[in-house]
């Protein structure tokens, strides 16, 4: 019969056991994309939002909007419901 297992024998044996995983789940990814499929690609400009007026404007130097207090009747994110929930979904 032989020795029993120590708690650190265990905690060894599990740590090479979750290297070996990990490493094992590593891919290649198959063949990168040539980056001149991307140079066509037009990025979306920035559209700030209306919905509620700021009290405290931004500037184009990349400062936010600013705001004294939650507003009153605050625009709803969703109209529709939620996301997944609403017109058209599949559910």
């Amino acid at each position: 019969m032989g020795a029993p297992i120590s708690r650190r024998g265990l905690l060894r044996a599990s740590a090479g056991a979750a290297a070996g995983l990990a490493l094992a789940s590593c891919g290649d990814g198959g063949p990168a994309i040539p980056l001149a499929d991307n140079a066509k690609v037009e990025l979306p400009d920035y559209v700030p939002y209306k919905g509620v007026k700021p009290a405290l404007a931004g500037t184009k130097g990349g400062v936010l909007n600013g705001y004294r207090h939650y507003p009153a009747d605050p625009a709803r994110a969703f109209p529709d419901g939620p996301p997944a929930k609403g017109p058209g979904s599949a559910s």
